[in-house]
């Protein structure tokens, strides 16, 4: 039970401020130093958190090992592939504004307007299935709520920026899955 209080606490004692900042922010176009540190803090909290629930095994999961194995290393490759094509394709000058001249709609963002919360999530639930954990799978999806809020300032951002380009992106990518 306590990870999943130190969890919220880290997301929403990190995230409450980065999200009134990036609100403020990308009004302008760009997020800033301090203000990135907040979000990497806060979802860092999360994720860390998410790994001690799962190699606690908290709230405990009725399956195999060899079935949590499987499941849980299958979750994080597939996350992992996500994650690391979003990056390629979205550079880290893009993620945080310093480069926005073109909507990136290309590579795994034809599938999903937000891959890398995606596959963060994969993982997320990838490590609580390798540790039979609810909690870990709980805090997944804690993380997936908590990254809404910041998804739809993003996506207010991209509509101001890219207009009817974005729209159309939108209507024919989902943001998910």
């Amino acid at each position: 039970m306590w990870q999943m209080l130190v969890g919220l606490i880290g997301l929403l004692g990190f995230g409450a401020p980065a999200w009134f900042r990036a609100r403020r922010e990308l009004a302008t176009g760009r997020v800033s130093g301090p203000t990135f540190v907040l979000m990497l803090l806060a979802f860092g909290s999360c994720g860390v958190t998410v790994i001690i629930a799962a190699w606690s095994h908290a709230w405990p999961l009725p399956l195999s090992r060899t079935t949590a194995a499987v499941a849980g290393l299958v979750s994080i490759a597939a996350g992992a592939a996500i994650w690391i094509g979003a990056r390629l394709v979205f550079t880290f000058r893009r993620t945080w504004g310093l480069k926005v001249d073109t909507l990136v709609t290309h590579g795994v963002y034809r599938f999903t307007r937000n891959p890398q919360v995606l596959g963060w999530f994969l993982m997320y639930c990838g490590f609580g299935l390798l540790g039979r954990s609810a909690a870990a799978i709980m805090l997944a999806g804690l993380f997936v709520l908590a990254c809404v809020p910041w998804i739809l300032i993003e996506e207010e951002a991209l509509e101001r920026r890219f207009g009817n380009q974005y729209k159309s992106y939108r209507l024919t990518t989902r943001r998910f899955v």
